[in-house]
């Protein structure tokens, strides 16, 4: 039963690589960020009305297109085959889980792991989707649904498409009542978020507990330093407490964002605690 008797379902919009605008873009300056370049009021909306913090990203010994996806899922793509599928029920039981994706390696990667997946369509279809999923009208049906989106070039064009994608189908369920949200937004390579940046202003410290986002499983791993933390924000009515976060900024989440830092490895967790599916991960 979930945690919150309120919550039915949950849909997870992730933005891999769309938080920053390319190197080569002469707006891409520390702080600037592609959500505050496009016109995002419904991910603005979230935020304000939730929690917000970011996301550190383990290293991995594979390369892989599907990383950063794999380690948000909570299972790392350093697991293959029936060790991941094993993994993925060890940690999450009987979830339900679908996933939509417009990124092949992110498709190839789920097909191994027999959740199903379906190519992004079109901005209206997706958003469709999302409402018939917050509706519970989905077949199968699903506790949660993953919604990835990866730009497939470098252009500036099609990453804001892919955003205002994002937004449309955020604004579709922002006021569903059962339905948790989630918008995660990912860093190009080397982007400007590092961990050292996105600490709380001194006088909100005392706030913050002190952070553990390098631990995992009770031992410290290494955090990819290649890799930008992950701006994230979290919302449903009951279920989240709010912050002073006002839009989707990476400077605001990273300096006044109340979730702090954690490590993708307990992301997924955190929501599969919410329908009711693990135990809490921590304090």
């Amino acid at each position: 039963m979930p945690s919150d008797p309120s919550i039915a379902n949950a849909i997870v919009y992730i933005g891999e690589g769309l938080a920053h605008v390319p190197h080569q873009v002469p707006l891409n300056s520390p702080g600037f960020t592609l959500a505050e370049a496009a016109s995002t009021p419904a991910i603005d909306k979230l935020c304000e009305l939730g929690v917000t913090g970011n996301i550190a990203f383990q290293r991995s010994k594979a390369a892989s297109g599907a990383n950063v996806f794999a380690q948000l899922l909570g299972i790392g793509i350093d697991n293959e085959g029936t060790q991941a599928v094993d993994l993925l029920h060890q940690r999450f039981g009987n979830m339900r889980i679908q996933v939509v994706t417009n990124d092949p390696h992110v498709n190839a990667f789920l097909n191994n792991l027999a959740i199903p997946v379906r190519n992004y369509p079109s901005a209206q279809e997706l958003a469709e989707i999302c409402l018939n999923f917050a509706n519970a009208n989905t077949d199968p049906k699903s506790d949660i649904m993953l919604v990835h989106m990866k730009p497939q070039e470098t252009s500036v064009d099609e990453s804001i498409k892919l955003l205002q994608a994002l937004d449309t189908a955020v604004a579709t369920v922002i006021d569903a009542p059962k339905t948790f949200k989630a918008v995660v937004m990912t860093g190009h390579q080397g982007s400007s978020t590092t961990i050292e940046s996105a600490s709380l202003a001194p006088s909100l410290q005392s706030l913050r507990p002190q952070q553990s986002f390098q631990i995992k499983e009770g031992q410290i791993c290494e955090v990819d330093d290649s890799l930008s933390l992950a701006c994230a924000a979290y919302y449903h009515p009951t279920a989240t407490r709010r912050d002073t976060v006002s839009r989707f900024s990476e400077n605001e989440i990273g300096t006044t964002g109340g979730n702090g830092v954690i490590l993708a490895w307990h992301f997924m967790p955190e929501i599969a605690f919410k329908l009711g599916y693990v135990p809490k991960y921590g304090a």
